[in-house]
């Protein structure tokens, strides 16, 4: 079996016009990522790129398969695009993919507790002690809205 037909066995094709994956996934969870994964000379590798490379043609060095569909288990031709890394970022941003606040993987607080510093006339040692928060540095960030960058801190 070629692999072009081993590519297109694991396929169900809806009627959005996704070709879903129906194999193996690349499983990470906590970045919610799920692409689909196949067997290349013994290497496991991405299925929609594998996909890109037998209907499109080579992947530019240093450039990303990227789903104009938003389906990462879809591997249909049409649905892909080669980009930067930048712009893979600005279309997960654009089209409202990028997890903020307390849909953050890294996120430690809720916004209710987010509000309370903010409203808080403590001092930022006791604001650190109340909330777990290592740096008051931090609680300055918070106060001031740079709540993104806190969570790695926390």
């Amino acid at each position: 079996m070629t692999l072009q037909e081993r590519l297109e066995s694991k396929v169900q094709k809806s009627e959005g016009g996704c070709w879903v994956w129906q194999s193996g996934l690349l499983d990470k969870r906590k970045k919610n990522m799920q692409y689909g994964r196949i067997r290349v000379n013994g290497k496991m590798v991405l299925a929609h790129r594998i996909a890109y490379e037998i209907y499109v043609g080579e992947i530019p060095e240093g450039l990303h398969v990227l789903h104009s569909c938003d389906n990462q288990k879809c591997i249909n031709p049409q649905h892909l695009h080669v980009g930067t890394n930048a712009e893979n970022r600005a279309e997960c941003v654009n089209k409202g993919r990028q997890a903020k606040g307390k849909t953050h993987g890294k996120c430690k607080l809720t916004d209710e507790q987010i509000q309370e510093i903010r409203d808080s006339s403590l001092g930022a040692p006791e604001i650190c002690k109340r909330y777990g928060i290592c740096n008051r540095q931090y609680v300055w960030k918070i106060r001031h809205g740079y709540r993104r960058q806190i969570s790695d801190a926390l």
